[in-house]
């Protein structure tokens, strides 16, 4: 035996092992120490907690901490640290004995008894001074579910006898308390017939020693090689699920922490009422019960979602700045909003209608590198009109973000949104009926992605949106249509800018030319033109007369008449896409179903 472990267990006989409990009962949860620590090794079956590691269970009876002593107790090391001891099978679940049989095994109270036998005799006022430390730790066992196993690897590899030190003393009672232990299991029948038998004033907490230490038989225990559908062994040592256990989520965080929580049948990462361990990179807990990136803001408490990146803006709805022109809320303008986020920080904006459907009439600027999430609060629909010769929305310069979700901005005297050198997701939106057009990306680093949304322009020789030199933009599921005039495409593209477009319409009523994008790339678009790319749709002209719109001459680009049959099955929805359109009406699934290319699903 190495010195390390000699000098641990003469560690843990100085001043007694009763002195050595009491002391660390009183600690707070702490590396390894025995105490408030209801995910120890100690109290779940010593090595057996530890085994899926491949690791030992250890503890510093007076409190402390080493390196490779994981907070669970399990230490990865070769050699134990000073004053730390190894907790072969941890303590036993059951307090006292049970009825009839004041030496139980099973129970901390039988183990003490055995104590007293021959060599390892203690003296009266000894056993009742331990006994009354157990009841100060009794609220902290757990049970030794797997403790059946002990009896599969006896006869199936063998089991290593506990070592003492040879000079052991007699105050060396842990060392007494595992050779008890080792003696016990090699002298029992490999049983599993009697069920679990516990007395009416013995507190438990889960299936302990004494269904093996009665049965009879020569099956081996029901718990040998339990299939991966059902890992644990149940309080009646027959192969259980996680909710079958005494203590679910206890027996799920015993076999992996990584998965420490029992939804049905199976232990999973999270759930919906505990997404608790989901944070960082991947701060939702998925419908599989698994942590994921955000794919919305709806889905992080603080109501933004970087969505490029999956990660949650900090903070909670608290922390969520509130805008209405009507009063009552943090702000009257979506400008004092913006400006009250300093330089390089980031914040959620969340924007009220004003009564009577008024627009704000103010051009709003996003700048400093800042990262802004601005939604419309839920089923309102606030509408920005730029001013002065301004956009109704600018975002620009290196570093800064936006993403904008449920807003109109329509009816402003120049261009809706114009992005110079940042970064703009923009869902749900509509960007309509602007005099210089929708949205303009500009910029060699300016880069755009349009879900869900309408942009559309009733005035001509404008485009509904254009890319200038150098940019970047990917377009999907949204409806784009531009008016008369030999520039009113519906989308424009420099030739040295970069486009992909996905499951969208795009038409102009100037049908010669809806869209003027020699590099793009398109896959299930409609149009009243041929598109590269094989999985396209040329549809009939757009003209004044067509009512596949509610309103296209007022940007609502909903579909009615014959736009319900023109535009379904042309897009085809893929993991990833869009849950719901720009109403929220949930989209085709799952992975390659046909669906509506455009923002509306009828």
């Amino acid at each position: 035996m190495s010195e390390a472990k000699v000098g641990a267990r003469r560690a843990f006989g100085r001043g007694g092992w009763w002195r050595a409990l009491a002391l660390s009962t009183g600690l707070a949860s702490g590396t390894s120490c025995l105490g408030p620590n209801e995910g120890h090794c100690i109290y779940a079956g010593g090595d057996l907690a530890c085994e899926s590691s491949g690791m030992m269970c250890v503890f510093a009876p007076m409190g402390g901490s080493a390196e490779g002593v994981r907070n669970d107790g399990c230490f990865e090391g070769a050699e134990l640290p000073d004053e730390f001891f190894h907790a072969k099978y941890g303590l036993p679940a059951r307090l006292e004995a049970r009825q009839g049989d004041p030496m139980d095994i099973t129970s901390v109270e039988g183990l003490l008894l055995r104590l007293t036998d021959g060599e390892r005799a203690m003296s009266e006022d000894a056993l009742e001074e331990l006994s009354g430390v157990f009841q100060g730790v009794k609220g902290y066992h757990t049970r030794l579910t797997q403790e059946g196993k002990l009896l599969e690897a006896k006869y199936d590899v063998g089991i290593e006898p506990f070592e003492c030190p040879d000079d052991a003393r007699e105050m060396d009672k842990a060392c007494a308390y595992y050779r008890v232990i080792d003696d016990w299991l090699m002298k029992q029948p490999p049983s599993t017939d009697t069920e679990t038998e516990t007395s009416s004033d013995t507190e438990t907490t889960g299936a302990t020693l004494d269904a093996t230490a009665t049965s009879t038989g020569d099956t081996g225990p029901e718990c040998s090689n339990c299939p991966e559908e059902k890992p644990f062994c149940g309080p009646n040592l027959q192969c259980a699920t996680c909710n079958e256990m005494p203590d679910p989520d206890g027996a799920c965080t015993s076999m992996d922490s990584a998965t420490p929580f029992c939804e049905g049948v199976a232990c999973v990462q999270c759930t919906a009422e505990r997404p608790e361990e989901c944070m960082g990179d991947t701060p939702v807990c998925g419908v599989s019960n698994t942590c994921v990136p955000c794919t919305a803001h709806a889905q992080c408490a603080s109501g933004g979602c970087e969505l490029g990146k999956g990660t949650c803006f900090p903070g909670d709805a608290e922390a969520v700045i509130h805008v209405d022109g009507d009063g009552g809320q943090d702000f009257l303008t979506v400008s004092m909003a913006v400006g009250s986020i300093g330089g390089g920080a980031d914040g959620v904006i969340m924007v009220h209608e004003l009564n009577g459907g008024v627009s704000y009439q103010e051009s709003v600027v996003i700048d400093g590198g800042k990262a802004i999430v601005l939604l419309a609060a839920p089923g309102e629909t606030p509408v920005l009109l730029g001013t002065g010769g301004n956009p109704g929305l600018r975002v620009g310069g290196s570093g800064t973000t936006l993403y904008m979700e449920g807003l109109s901005i329509s009816g402003g005297p120049v261009e809706g949104l114009v992005v110079t050198n940042a970064f703009a997701w923009i869902d749900r939106s509509r960007v309509v009926n602007n005099i210089g057009g929708g949205i303009v990306v500009e910029g060699s680093t300016a880069e755009v992605i349009v879900r869900n949304s309408f942009v559309g322009v009733n005035v001509n020789n404008v485009p509904a949106m254009a890319l200038n030199s150098g940019v970047t933009a990917t377009v999907s599921y949204s409806t784009i249509v531009g008016a008369f005039g030999t520039a009113a495409t519906g989308l424009t593209c420099a030739a040295d800018s970069t486009l992909v477009a996905r499951d969208t319409i795009i038409l102009s009523l100037n049908s010669d030319s809806p869209v003027s994008c020699i590099m793009g790339t398109f896959e299930h678009v409609a149009s009243d033109a041929m598109l590269p790319g094989g999985t396209n749709s040329e549809i009939e002209d757009f003209g004044i007369g067509s009512d596949w719109f509610v309103d296209a001459n007022n940007g609502d680009f909903h579909l009615q008449n014959e736009g319900l049959t023109l535009f379904d099955n042309v897009g085809e929805w893929n993991d990833g896409d869009p849950l719901t359109d720009i109403d929220g009406e949930e989209r085709a699934q799952p992975d390659g179903a046909s669906d509506y290319a455009g923002a509306d699903v009828p």
